[in-house]
């Protein structure tokens, strides 16, 4: 995107869900709890904390703990279309001191297609371990885009950074203005 960006610890994330939690509402507590806790040192600029789940029939898919969980979310979402929410968590820091009553949350959501896999493929795909660190276990812009498919939404929802709603928030930071006051 050509911003200048400083990459900084993030805050524990908070993944826990209750219940009857809206999917929207589990990404934006993790990508609030990431921006809280977040590490800026001296630097003055726009924090941006970002997190990404996968929905399916009110179940919330994370980031695999291994293969075999890879493979149970894989197998749970062949064949199916499910919801893919990023929150973004966004406030402007100066130094170390943080000032997140001005926090805004951001959450959008878009609607994947998975194709039913052949085990041989799918054995392929987990032994790639491109499912690491990705939530439902898939990227749409890696391997996985062989048999994934947007089908409503925001291709950038899906790949876990919603540009076009980070440079509208850019686009206030840089000219002094209030995030509270952004177009969403």
């Amino acid at each position: 995107m050509g911003l200048p960006f400083v990459l900084v610890l993030p805050g524990v994330e908070d993944s826990s869900q209750g219940h009857a939690d809206w999917p929207g509402t589990v990404a934006a507590r993790a990508a609030r709890s990431k921006a809280e806790g977040a590490r800026f040192g001296k630097n003055r600029g726009l924090l941006l904390a970002v997190d990404s789940i996968v929905a399916l029939d009110h179940r919330i898919f994370g980031k695999p703990k291994d293969r075999a969980e890879a493979e149970r979310f894989l197998l749970a979402l062949e064949g199916r279309c499910h919801e893919v929410w990023t929150a973004m968590a966004m406030t402007i820091v100066d130094g170390p001191q943080q000032d997140l009553t001005e926090l805004c949350e951001i959450q959008e959501k878009a609607i994947v297609s998975m194709r039913q896999l052949g085990q041989e493929e799918r054995s392929a795909y987990l032994e790639s371990g491109d499912w690491h660190d990705k939530a439902g276990g898939y990227g749409i812009q890696t391997a996985a885009r062989t048999f994934v498919e947007l089908v409503s939404g925001e291709i950038d929802t899906v790949i876990g950074l919603p540009s076009a709603v980070l440079l509208r928030y850019w686009e206030a930071y840089s000219a002094g203005r209030s995030l509270a006051h952004v177009e969403h």
